[in-house]
């Protein structure tokens, strides 16, 4: 999925003039309310999809802003993306918190 350029280019508007956080960036992008009819089993299914996503989209980030032209590329091509996937990663996780459900612990190894 391909964001088009001009709302690439206003994410990085309000991302760059700093009137904005991750978490206000990212939830743009994410329906209020998307996964409220998930059953918990569901709500871990997605968040373990979702989190594997935003590893790769980190990963592809960090491979993307090396030289002189990659943070413009990085931002063309993930940066949509990687707000999209943080946001719904976000809804999940407190959507599961709302519905109670069992906490599904896994490490990824990172160190935040």
């Amino acid at each position: 999925m391909r964001a088009s350029v001009g709302t690439t280019g206003m994410l990085m508007a309000v991302v760059l003039a700093g009137c904005s956080s991750l978490d206000d960036a990212s939830e743009m992008l994410v329906a209020p309310g998307k996964y409220e009819s998930y059953t918990c089993q569901q709500l871990v299914t997605e968040t373990k999809a979702a989190a594997a996503r935003e590893r790769e989209l980190k990963e592809l980030i960090g491979k993307a802003v090396k030289g002189t032209t990659g943070p413009i590329i990085s931002a063309a091509a993930y940066d949509t993306e990687y707000l999209t996937t943080y946001g719904e990663l976000r809804q999940l996780r407190e959507t599961a918190e709302r519905k109670r459900c069992e906490p599904q612990w896994q490490s990824d190894g990172l160190i935040r």
